[in-house]
C-alpha cells in the first residue's frame, strides 16, 4: 500500500509541474504575443495557444482529485472523452446563454491537442524518467 502511496504522490508531483509549467506559458505568452512580429505565429498565439494550453492544465488539474480518488488519468481515450464533452459544452452549449460568448469548433480541436500534449508528457516523457527508461 505504502509503494502505491508514493507513485500516487509521484503523480501529482508530476501534475503539479505541469500545471506550474502551464502558468509560466500561460504568462510568458501573454508578454510575448504582442511584440511577435510574424503575423501567423501571433495569430495562433493569440486564438489558439492558450486553448492548448487549457486542455494541458485542466487534466492535469483533473487528475489531482482522480488519482486522490484512486482513478488516475492514464488513458488517452479517457483523457480525450473529457475534454470533448467538455470543450462541447463550452463551445456550443455557452455560448448560447453568455452574452458577447462565441462558438469555434477549432477551440475544441485545440483543447484535445492539449490533452494529447498532457498525455504524452505524463506517460511517455515524465512517466519514462521516473522510472528510468
Amino acid at each position: 500500500m505504502k509503494s502505491q502511496r508514493v507513485k500516487d504522490w509521484t503523480r501529482i508531483k508530476r501534475d503539479g509541474l505541469i500545471l506550474l509549467l502551464g502558468i509560466c506559458l500561460y504568462v510568458g505568452g501573454r508578454y510575448v504575443t504582442p511584440k511577435l512580429t510574424i503575423l501567423q505565429l501571433q495569430w495562433f498565439m493569440g486564438c489558439y495557444f492558450n486553448d492548448i494550453l487549457c486542455g494541458t492544465v485542466f487534466m492535469a488539474y483533473c487528475d489531482v482529485f482522480f488519482t486522490l480518488w484512486g482513478k488516475p488519468l492514464k488513458r488517452l481515450l479517457t483523457i480525450e472523452g473529457i475534454l470533448l464533452g467538455c470543450g462541447l459544452i463550452w463551445e456550443g452549449i455557452v455560448p448560447r446563454f453568455l452574452e458577447g460568448s462565441t462558438s469555434d469548433p477549432w477551440d475544441v480541436a485545440a483543447y484535445l491537442c492539449g490533452g494529447l500534449l498532457y498525455w504524452l508528457f505524463m506517460e511517455k516523457i515524465l512517466g519514462r524518467m521516473a522510472v528510468g527508461k
